[in-house]
């Protein structure tokens, strides 16, 4: 009976640590969504022999100051010079 009541014990334990690992991820995954982006990430494809990429940046003074930047990224950009 003791082995019953340790077996219900940890598989209990570890459903709950396996649900509080999956709220916490998608917690997590919509905290990113929703972060406010620290500029946007232009990508021209309209050559396929030359990708052009191009960083739009709101302040770069604040920009300089963090470690990790998060940006939007806009993949059919046209950022043609002609």
């Amino acid at each position: 009976m003791n082995k019953q009541i340790e077996r219900r014990t940890i598989v209990s334990t570890l459903t709950a640590f396996l649900v509080g690992l999956g709220i916490g991820m998608m917690l997590m995954d919509l905290i990113l969504y929703f972060r406010k982006k620290d500029g946007i990430l232009e990508i021209d494809r309209s050559d396929p022999n030359r990708y052009v990429y191009r960083f739009n940046v709101g302040d770069l003074d604040k920009l300089e100051k963090k470690k990790h930047i998060s940006l939007e990224v806009n993949p059919n950009a046209d950022l043609s010079q002609n």
